[in-house]
């Protein structure tokens, strides 16, 4: 077995988990499976350096990087048993009555462009039960018996600076390593240290990457690094001659998988680069596609990796690239024009479509369950309205606004909400395409002043909606009017001056006569309710209030109903009604439980 020249950094929960399996009686075979550069053959090494002693006649490294058929399987495995194969009887029955009764670790490294030689490996297997096999492989080899352990990047710490964390970063402690080989004078201050895990981030902790991008130490510096890591993949490649070809450039690892695949393969893994984080087999064939089997396929062969994450609505795997894979395969993407622009347009017709699905789910009990949902999707559903923005597909950015909207106001991200409402609007307020009878604008403009209210301070908020109010004024009645104004109220209201919140709410509820959105009129009830009690007009906050529940109860709207609740609560104990108060409060607290929503939580319980 070869003796790396460098010392092995980490893994120690990986080299227990093989030592576990290769001793356990039923693991006969053991594949390490990962995408190229991932340090599969460096972990596969020194899991059996540590072996050494476990196997009465010895451990057996049998290279396959230059193996081109395998037809020539046998003769490489002999070669590395320093056994001289004989003319006539075939390779394979020489080998077998070779191995018969050598308790023998065979470990076969880079055995993925020879798969069609697995049958060869599982007969000497069969054939003698003492003999046991290592396998390092960017798939699978999708036989009985296998055993196959994942192989991921290095740990690596997704803070920032936090001693605790770099302390068990070994993508850290492997770039620090290979730099001071390079320069043993190295020294790296506070900054390269927070520079240096930023890299580690950018490559998922993938050896081959962090120890290419620490050769780059003698011409240029930590930061610069970590930016041309993130402008370019060429930048990875590395000068040193001991390093085989198809390592010698993430490019170069990447471009070795890609020719191994076969063209549907292709296809589809191009296409999938369209995700952001992850996404499901559903999503992958919508968009894409792809059927489940070419996906089972590519994952199988590193490409893609499995998450454990799911929701109480979907028990199915979700699937992720690693971070540079993606980039490598958006290269190919972009080198098909057509299929491109095809696929970005599906991509974003399937989300917003479905976005458009959640607006009743999240008014409803459901809404913990379509918030997880959301959350999952929302790297996607924010490149679809983007591309949407930017193609001016006006129905279906109408269709979706509002619950992307209440997905941010729900989970509280003014701040992500600002990025996109403020792209939007300067967009449709750029373009000379009609906006047709709706008033996406309008609402695009209260969404953004929502945002700005939160994310920097009423005041600017409030400015901005004004505005957008004086917009509509004069106007022939619209039904997108009552969400304008209950926006305009909200903020009012949060910048204190309830008297007018009152007056905007009431507007809103005049207006709402003739078009009946119950929701909106729900939330208008509430509002002027908090603003009335707030002003000490109990009995007439106690009507609206009693008003908006009845419509959230009736209606399974279960946040407005937790929220009207809390509020009538709020009434009767400044009323001296404390056991009806403490009622209410209860009753808000358990809403607010059942749909996950930790602020509302906590003004119950600070009020109970």
């Amino acid at each position: 077995v070869p003796t790396p020249l460098t010392p092995f950094i980490g893994r120690n929960a990986e080299l227990t988990q093989i030592a576990e399996q290769l001793n356990h009686p039923e693991c006969r075979l053991l594949t390490l499976v990962g995408p190229g550069g991932i340090g599969k053959t460096r972990l596969a090494l020194e899991a059996t350096h540590q072996a050494r002693g476990d196997f009465r006649d010895g451990i057996v490294y049998v290279p396959l990087m230059d193996l081109q058929s395998p037809d020539r399987l046998p003769e490489a495995i002999a070669q590395a048993l320093h056994f001289d194969l004989r003319e006539g009887p075939p390779p394979i029955n020489q080998l077998l009555s070779y191995l018969r009764r050598k308790e023998v670790l065979l470990v076969l490294d880079n055995f993925e462009h020879l798969l069609g030689g697995a049958g060869l490996l599982t007969q000497l297997l069969r054939h003698n039960s003492e003999m046991r096999a290592l396998v390092t492989s960017r798939e699978r080899l999708n036989v009985q018996g296998e055993w196959v352990l994942d192989i991921a990047g290095l740990s690596y710490s997704d803070a920032h600076g936090e001693s605790a964390e770099l302390s068990s970063s070994s993508a850290l402690a492997l770039f620090m390593e290979s730099a001071r080989r390079l320069a043993p004078e190295t020294t790296f201050t506070e900054e390269d240290i927070a520079a240096i895990t930023r890299i580690c981030r950018l490559v998922e902790g993938m050896p081959l990457a962090v120890e290419i991008a620490a050769t780059w130490l003698r011409a240029f510096s930590c930061a610069e690094i970590a930016t041309e890591i993130e402008h370019s993949l060429d930048f990875l490649a590395t000068s040193l001659q001991d390093v085989p070809d198809r390592h010698r450039s993430l490019r170069s690892v990447f471009q070795y998988s890609w020719a191994l695949l076969a063209p549907e393969e292709q296809v589809a893994f191009r296409r999938l680069a369209i995700f952001r984080g992850s996404f499901t087999r559903e999503d992958a064939r919508a968009v894409t596609e792809c059927t489940p089997l070419t996906l089972i396929s590519l994952t199988n062969k590193s490409l893609l990796s499995q998450e454990s994450r799911t929701t109480a609505s979907q028990a199915s795997p979700r699937y992720v690239f690693h971070d540079l894979v993606r980039r490598y395969a958006q290269e190919q993407l972009a080198q098909q024009p057509e299929d491109e622009r095809a696929t970005y347009a599906r991509h974003s017709h399937y989300y917003l479509d479905w976005l458009h699905t959640q607006a009743a789910e999240i008014k409803s009990a459901n809404q913990r369950i379509a918030l997880e949902n959301i959350s999952l999707a929302i790297e996607n559903i924010r490149l679809a309205w983007l591309w949407a923005v930017e193609h001016y597909d006006l129905k279906r950015l109408d269709a979706a606004l509002e619950p992307l909207y209440l997905f941010y106001t729900l989970r509280y991200w003014p701040q992500e909400a600002e990025q996109v409402f403020r792209t939007t609007v300067a967009a449709l307020e750029a373009t000379e395409v009609p906006l047709g009878e709706t008033l996406l604008l309008e609402r695009a403009r209260a969404c953004l002043g929502w945002a700005v209210a939160h994310a920097r301070t009423p005041q600017e908020g409030h400015v901005l909606l004004k505005e957008n109010v004086a917009h509509i004024e004069g106007q022939p009645p619209h039904c997108d009017h009552i969400f304008i104004l209950n926006r305009f109220a909200e903020v009012t209201h949060y910048l204190g001056d309830y008297e007018a919140a009152c007056q905007i709410c009431l507007q809103s509820l005049e207006r709402n006569e003739v078009c009946q959105d119950l929701y909106q009129m729900a939330l208008s009830l509430n509002l002027i309710g908090r603003a009335t009690y707030t002003l000490g007009r109990y009995p007439a906050a106690q009507t609206y209030l009693s008003q908006a529940r009845e419509l959230a109860h009736a209606h399974d709207w279960i946040q407005i109903e937790a929220d009207t609740l809390h509020n009538l609560g709020v009434v009767n104990w400044r009323l001296g009604k404390y056991e009806e108060a403490e009622h209410y409060f209860r009753e808000a607290l358990g809403r607010f439980r059942a749909t996950h929503y930790r602020y509302g939580e906590g003004l119950a319980l600070n009020a109970l």
